[in-house]
């Protein structure tokens, strides 16, 4: 059975996090993170918080980049 979209997303979206935490100097999201989040709100609540860290640590040119711009 194919992954849904949000799947594909989220696995593009977590290393992405991950790269710009580093560069950022914050904090890395673990794995004890992770199941605070599974347990409140599930996997979309995960993949929203990684998908967000990627965008607040990408620079202005490349977001203009990918949105298009």
């Amino acid at each position: 059975m194919p992954r849904s979209t949000g799947a594909r997303v989220a696995e593009v979206a977590a290393p992405q996090a991950a790269a710009a935490q580093a560069a950022s100097g914050l904090r890395a999201f673990d794995s004890s993170d992770e199941q605070l989040l599974l347990a409140s709100c599930g996997r979309t609540c995960v993949d929203q918080y990684n998908q967000a860290q990627a965008l607040v640590s990408t620079d202005l040119q490349t977001f203009i980049i990918d949105s298009g711009g």
